[in-house]
């Protein structure tokens, strides 16, 4: 599956929690691939904003060894205060694909 042109992506190397995409009015989420890299079962929060605090948009749990993606219509979910990812447990490389005022 593919995402729609002009979506964006990064991709952010983690074992705790990070805020992939900082704030702004028209961020939305339009999806996410989580790839486990530490041969344990993961668990991935996505949230507006905060990685540890901000509303849930989404989470991916996966065994070891294995991946999750996930991927929203053009629209995506709206997070003005930014994509803050939480890794809860594991450790993974995640991509989160996005939309912003510029695309």
């Amino acid at each position: 599956m593919s995402m729609k042109p002009g979506a964006k992506a990064v991709t952010v190397t983690t074992g705790t929690t990070s805020t992939a995409v900082p704030a702004g009015e028209n961020v939305r989420l339009c999806g996410w691939s989580v790839r486990e890299t530490s041969g344990a079962a993961f668990t991935v929060t996505f949230r507006d904003g905060n990685p540890t605090s901000g509303s849930i948009v989404g989470k991916a749990v996966a065994g070891a060894g294995s991946s999750a993606s996930f991927f929203a219509d053009e629209f995506g979910v709206r997070c003005p205060n930014g994509i803050g990812v939480q890794v809860t447990a594991g450790t993974c490389e995640v991509t989160v694909y996005y939309r912003d005022g510029d695309n």
